[in-house]
């Protein structure tokens, strides 16, 4: 089954431009990430040491960036979990720990953060750090491709090939359509278009007029759904 990711060290750097608090900006993992200016919601103390997080990882001081960012998420900071979460998952300036990678994005998710919810899906999936647990996969990427702005794009491909091979979930061929071409959309990660594209024959040769139309029809009307914190 295709998975769509970005997690990869050559990306981080760029990845995190956009994870810092500075400004705002359309937010997709790695891409258009929407990146709330939150300065007025925390203490002084836990938003410096945020940002002191990503000025260490852009120098490439993991070990620093995890310091920084590991007492702002145990406040219970969305935002340093997931950055925190990434940072165990891809074993930087911490020993990699799926584990322990999975607890981190846990938090996160719970918050609604759409690439924490991504992120956790992939490791349900594929059984890293724990057991395998496709039907959670499945529920954590749909939360987080609903969200619309806020909407992590990897989700959106991963939940159409949820729907596309029926792990999961019940097989759904115009489900699968429908999330692939609103990936399509809105990835602008080159290799995961790529990987996109060369899928879409295979698809092509499964789906009719109708279904078909009836995915772009539900493309068209897509509308974002308030992901609630839990």
């Amino acid at each position: 089954m295709e998975t769509f990711s970005t997690n990869t060290f050559s990306n981080a750097r760029r990845l995190f431009v956009c994870f810092s608090r500075r400004s705002p900006c359309l937010r997709y993992w790695n891409r258009l990430l929407f990146c709330i200016a939150l300065a007025g919601l925390f203490p002084i103390a836990a938003f410096g040491s945020f940002e002191s997080g990503i000025d260490a990882f852009m120098r490439g001081d993991y070990p620093k960036a995890a310091r920084e960012w590991r007492p702002v998420a145990e406040k219970g900071d969305a935002d340093a979990a997931r950055n925190l979460g990434f940072l165990y998952h891809q074993g930087l300036g911490v020993s990699q720990d799926f584990a322990t990678a999975r607890v981190w994005y846990g938090k996160a998710a719970n918050k609604c953060n759409a690439t924490a919810q991504n992120n956790l899906g992939l490791l349900l999936l594929n059984g890293q750090g724990g057991d395998k647990d496709p039907v959670r996969a499945f529920r954590l990427f749909e939360v987080a491709a609903k969200q619309g702005l806020h909407a992590d794009a990897d989700a959106m491909g991963n939940l159409g090939s949820m729907y596309l091979t029926g792990t999961g979930t019940q097989p759904n061929i115009i489900e699968a359509y429908k999330w692939y071409v609103l990936y399509r959309e809105h990835t602008t990660d080159v290799s995961n278009r790529t990987k996109l594209d060369s899928t879409f024959p295979s698809i092509e040769s499964q789906i009719t007029a109708t279904q078909k139309k009836e995915a772009l029809r539900r493309a068209a009307e897509f509308k974002p759904q308030r992901c609630i914190p839990q």
